[in-house]
């Protein structure tokens, strides 16, 4: 009976842990996404604003939260890493481009393309519950006016 009782506490300290990093794996991921809708509406609004240097300031956000989002490597059996690899990186890295070379017509079109990219993620993990859209609304205390 004491054998037991040890192989017994291993197994459920065992089960605790790997149960509560995958709730940590999923936290991380909710997080992140947060993360990442809130730093792309702010590049929405500076590009509406065409407000170079804080669109491209938004821009190096995103690009940290994506490098983020790459160490997620699964989630709910979803590769979430190799699709942000494959549909979130070449939108994002066109809609660098397009606020870089100060095009701000292909930079709204290229904001719309990264969040149609959004949605075909959400939809290839079965989370197409999860619609992304654009906005103007300025929910911030902030001005996206550029200075002048």
């Amino acid at each position: 009976m004491t054998k037991r009782l040890p192989k017994t506490a291993f197994l459920l300290l065992f089960l605790a842990i790997s149960t509560s990093a995958h709730a940590g794996d999923d936290m991380e991921l909710i997080q992140h996404m947060g993360t990442m809708q809130y730093m792309a509406h702010k590049a929405g609004l500076a590009i509406d604003s065409r407000n170079q240097p804080l669109a491209s300031f938004y821009m190096h956000e995103i690009e940290e939260v994506i490098e983020k989002l790459k160490t997620v490597e699964s989630y709910d059996g979803y590769p979430i890493a190799s699709l942000v690899q494959s549909k979130l990186m070449p939108s994002f890295e066109k809609l660098e481009q397009a606020v870089t070379a100060v095009d701000w017509e292909d930079a709204d079109s290229q904001f719309e393309k990264l969040l149609a990219s959004c949605n075909t993620c959400h939809q290839a993990t079965e989370h197409s519950f999860i619609r992304v859209r654009r906005t103007t609304a300025n929910p911030f205390m902030q001005s996206f006016d550029p200075q002048r």
